[in-house]
C-alpha cells in the first residue's frame, strides 16, 4: 500500500448547541496514490495534496451524485491545480507543471506558496445534478492554500471558516503523511438570542486561535493521529457529534467512452492533429494519466459518422 498503511477516511462531526460543523479527515494514500501518478516534485506534491484534501473537506457536506471540484492558478509555477470530490468520498486531482518545486522556508517547510503563487484565484464548483453548477471564487490570500480555502469560504459563501491542511514529503519524495480540518459556523436562524450568537463566535475564536497552535498535522497523522485524534486536538473540549464517516479513494472515473465522448466535442482540425504517424490517437486522462488508443477505423467513425437519413 501507498503512504501510510492507515485507512483514508473523513467524519463529519456537528454540535446542535454552537451551531459548529467539523471535518477531519486523512488523506495519506490518496495524495501518495495522486505523486506516484503524476511524478511530483516535493513541493508540487504538497500543493497537490492539499489541493485534494480541501475538495474532500468540501465533498462532505454533499449528497446523492453530486461533487465538488477545487481549482487554484496563483500564477505561480505550478500553473493550475485541480481536484474533485463526490458525495462518497471519491477525490482525483491533477497539477499542470509537477515538476514545479521550491527551496524550503524555515525548518524545512516547504514553500507551497512559491510554485502556487499569490496573484490568481480559488474557485469552487459544485455541480448538484442542475443544468449548470453552481460556482464561487476569490482571490489567493497567500498561496498557502488552506488560508486560501478558509477565505472563501467565509467570504464568497459566507460561512466563517477554519481550515487545517498538512502533507509530509519524505526525504525520498514520498508522501508519509496528509490530511486535514474544516470548522465552520453555521447559520443560527432568527430566534436565537444575542448571548448565543456571541457563544458561537466565541468558541470559532478560540478553536482558530487553538489551531494556529497546534503541531503540525502532517506530523500528527505520521505519529499516527486519525480523524477522531484531529477533532480532539482543534476542538478542546467542545463536544461534537458524529453524523457520517466515509472513506477517501483517488479514483477515476474515465473509460474509453468518456474518452470518445471528449474527442467528438473537438474540432476536427484538433482531432488530426492528435493522429500519430502510425494513424492512430491516443487520449490521456489529465487526472488518473490512463491512455485511451483508436486505430484508424475508430477515428474515422467519428470523424465520419454514416448518414441515416441514407
Amino acid at each position: 500500500m501507498e503512504g501510510s498503511g492507515l485507512t483514508d477516511h473523513r467524519i463529519h462531526y456537528l454540535s446542535e448547541t454552537l451551531g459548529l460543523r467539523a471535518i477531519t479527515l486523512v488523506t495519506t494514500n490518496a495524495v501518495a496514490k495522486a505523486q506516484t501518478l503524476h511524478r511530483t516534485r516535493p513541493t508540487a506534491t504538497a500543493a497537490l495534496g492539499r489541493c485534494l484534501s480541501g475538495a474532500a473537506l468540501l465533498g462532505a457536506s454533499l449528497k446523492h451524485n453530486h461533487s465538488v471540484t477545487l481549482r487554484i492558478n496563483g500564477g505561480g509555477p505550478a500553473g493550475t491545480l485541480l481536484a474533485t470530490c463526490d458525495a462518497q468520498g471519491n477525490v482525483r486531482a491533477y497539477i499542470d507543471h509537477p515538476e514545479a518545486d521550491a527551496p524550503p522556508k524555515g525548518q524545512g517547510k516547504l514553500n507551497v506558496p512559491a510554485i502556487v503563487g499569490r496573484q490568481g484565484l480559488l474557485t469552487v464548483s459544485y455541480d448538484l445534478g442542475l443544468k449548470s453548477p453552481y460556482t464561487g471564487s476569490a482571490q489567493l490570500l497567500n498561496g498557502e492554500i488552506a488560508a486560501d480555502l478558509a477565505y472563501y469560504l467565509t467570504t464568497s459563501e459566507q460561512i466563517p471558516s477554519s481550515v487545517g491542511l498538512g502533507v509530509l514529503v519524505g526525504q525520498d519524495g514520498r508522501v508519509q503523511a496528509s490530511g486535514g480540518f474544516l470548522i465552520q459556523a453555521l447559520p443560527l436562524g432568527d430566534s436565537i438570542s444575542k448571548d448565543q450568537k456571541q457563544e458561537q463566535n466565541q468558541a470559532l475564536t478560540k478553536i482558530i486561535e487553538r489551531s494556529e497552535t497546534l503541531t503540525s498535522i502532517s506530523h500528527m497523522i505520521e505519529a499516527g493521529a486519525t480523524p477522531k485524534d484531529l477533532l480532539a486536538e482543534v476542538m478542546g473540549a467542545i463536544k461534537m457529534r458524529e453524523i457520517s464517516q466515509d472513506p477517501i479513494v483517488f479514483s477515476c472515473k474515465c473509460n474509453r467512452n468518456r474518452a470518445l465522448e471528449t474527442l467528438k466535442t473537438m474540432d476536427r482540425d484538433d482531432i488530426q492533429g492528435l493522429i500519430n504517424q502510425n494513424g492512430n490517437l491516443e487520449v490521456t486522462c489529465e487526472f488518473c494519466r490512463e491512455t485511451f488508443y483508436f486505430d484508424e477505423d475508430e477515428i474515422e467513425a467519428f470523424l465520419n459518422p454514416p448518414d441515416l437519413a441514407n
